[in-house]
């Protein structure tokens, strides 16, 4: 006779039958009952690394002048200003 046919046998434990008796046991740290039997869960997926921001450019020489890029549009760079084209006296 297998006593753990009887699921309220071993409730929440697993349930290991021998001859003519039978013995409770709970599951170990990691595993789960599933249909009666412990099982090993599936191991934790780790933690995506940190983000880092991008690395930043070396700094300018001592003296050195920082020039913004120019605005960019779906076409390019911004056309320079005519206010700040070359003047030419009128004629």
């Amino acid at each position: 006779m297998d006593e753990c046919e009887n699921h309220l046998a071993c409730p929440g434990q697993e349930c290991v039958n021998s001859p003519g008796s039978f013995q409770c046991r709970p599951c170990r740290d990691g595993h789960r009952l599933r249909n009666g039997r412990c099982a090993g869960t599936a191991p934790p997926v780790p933690d995506p690394p940190p983000l880092t921001p991008p690395p930043r450019a070396p700094p300018l020489p001592a003296g050195a002048a920082q020039v913004p890029p120019p605005p960019l549009t779906p076409r390019g760079p911004l056309p320079f200003p005519r206010a700040l084209r070359r003047y030419r006296p009128p004629r």
